[in-house]
């Protein structure tokens, strides 16, 4: 008999208290989300006005078992952040490695420059597209 994984699809907005603590523990320390939220764009208007745009997701595995082609063990995995509330939108920002092999030569230098390109495109690709027309 085959135990299947239970995962459950989560997300947040970025202007939660939680959210910055959580982008604070998966990508790399409170210098590595100021960065992130520094160049996120912020709501200019209404009841959000001054809070940054954004959402994080994430799967969290109840319980362990094989999803799709492979095993999955209990915990959080798939961080991301995205300018779009739909967790099936991809074109996010991955949290960092903890895998020592998948980090960079020199370190924090080009953690914050991947950090700029990726929030960079993020942005412009939210621009290029207008995510409004999903919900008329």
């Amino acid at each position: 008999m085959v135990q299947y994984a239970r995962v459950e699809r989560k997300s947040a907005p970025l202007s939660s208290e939680f959210s910055r603590e959580f982008v604070e523990r998966r990508f790399g320390g409170k210098e590595s989300a100021d960065l992130i939220y520094s160049l996120l764009p912020v709501y200019s208007r209404g009841p959000r006005k001054g809070t940054v745009k954004g959402f994080i997701h994430w799967q969290k595995v109840t319980v362990g078992g094989w999803h799709h082609d492979r095993v999955l063990i209990p915990g959080t995995h798939n961080v991301y952040i995205s300018l779009s509330f739909e967790a099936i939108d991809h074109g996010g920002f991955f949290e960092r490695s903890h895998h020592p092999s998948e980090l960079p030569a020199d370190g924090e230098q080009s953690w914050s420059a991947r950090i700029h390109r990726a929030m960079t495109e993020i942005i412009n690709r939210a621009k290029s597209h207008d995510y409004s027309r999903r919900y008329a």
